[in-house]
């Protein structure tokens, strides 16, 4: 942070926060396979026990840690993953997660 703003002031630009954009928290399940991810603030813990941060792209799609994929929060209490699909099943491209109440 104080390099970010030694050159914010350098370049004379001022110096806005970003909105707080937080993820809804909760446990989220896919009932076919059997998987299941926790959301508590800035961070997932996937269906491996895995605990990784989350960082905002958009106001209801974050990025996953070192994982090319997006976490997109649906209204209808889904969470998607959308992007490119990789080697772990939890990030197939498209799975839909329903919370848990």
């Amino acid at each position: 942070m104080k390099y970010e703003n030694g050159m914010l002031a350098f370049l004379e630009i001022e110096n806005i926060s970003s909105p707080e954009l937080l993820p809804p928290n909760g446990s989220y399940k896919n009932e076919e396979l059997n998987l299941k991810i926790t959301v508590d603030g800035f961070t997932i813990i996937d269906p491996n026990g895995k605990c990784r941060k989350i960082t905002p792209k958009t106001e209801n799609e974050f990025y996953v840690e070192c994982l090319p994929v997006v976490l997109r929060f649906e209204e209808s209490g889904h969470a998607v993953m959308t992007e490119i699909q990789i080697c772990e099943r939890w990030t197939t491209m498209g799975i839909m997660y329903t919370k848990s109440i």
